[in-house]
């Protein structure tokens, strides 16, 4: 995904890890059927790490763009109910994308490894992304995340997670050479994540609620930890 040599991984979790902005516009119609937009920039902090790591394992390094459109369309392709409808990479650290994933009798569950649910009991409808510690265990397994030497250093250690603190000294350490900052620019990276509904949104767990808009902005640090789950609830009818 990036230079090649990140390995194709699920949706958007593995551009979240690594991205320092993650904007994300989720529409969810009547029916359930899901339609993402999203908008990604890795730090330059990172790109230098990819650039020299890629060059210490002998990988050739696009030059045009850091993320791998043939292996996020291959990616997207793998999974049941999924839809990629737009790529792009307008400039080579940039990501925009658009999907969409159906509610058919297997559900969104299925199609999202239980990342995200859909549920409805009186006559309230819910929608619910978690993330955790198993969640990325089954996201690991499934594309070798451990075996690839970038990921593997700065993505969550689930058998024995790191606190934040934890992480951020590591992180100091690694991108050392990179950046003096390196602890701030990730402290100061969010996931910002905007979702619409067709109806009245009458609860949003972590979230702020805005008529049938719901917003939220989560720390990327929380993300590459996974000390705590992640969890965004949004219960409308």
């Amino acid at each position: 995904m990036l230079n090649k040599v990140l390995i194709p991984v699920f949706f958007t979790i593995i551009f979240t890890l690594f991205s320092c902005s993650s904007k994300q516009s989720i529409d969810v119609a009547e029916n359930g059927d899901i339609s993402c937009n999203m908008n990604i920039k890795i730090t330059e902090m990172f790109m230098s790490y990819v650039d020299d790591l890629s060059e210490a394992m002998g990988v050739k390094k696009n030059t045009n763009a850091y993320f791998d459109v043939e292996q996020i369309e291959k990616s997207f392709a793998s999974y049941d109910n999924v839809t990629l409808e737009k790529i792009s990479t307008p400039t080579k650290d940039a990501l925009n994308l658009r999907f969409t994933i159906k509610n058919d009798a297997k559900g969104i569950s299925k199609a999202t490894d239980g990342i995200l649910t859909l549920s409805e009991s009186s006559g309230n409808k819910k929608i619910k992304f978690i993330f955790d510690k198993n969640k990325y265990r089954i996201v690991s397994k499934k594309f070798l995340i451990e075996e690839n030497p970038i990921l593997s250093r700065l993505a969550p250690y689930p058998d024995e997670p790191f606190t934040e603190d934890e992480y951020l000294d590591t992180a100091d350490y690694v991108f050392s050479e990179y950046s003096k900052d390196a602890v701030a620019i990730i402290k100061n990276c969010f996931v910002d994540i905007e979702i619409n509904i067709k109806g009245k949104i009458v609860a949003a767990q972590g979230g702020k609620i805005s008529g049938s808009k719901a917003t939220f902005s989560i720390p990327v640090l929380k993300f590459l930890t996974l000390y705590d789950p992640i969890s965004l609830e949004v219960e409308y009818r």
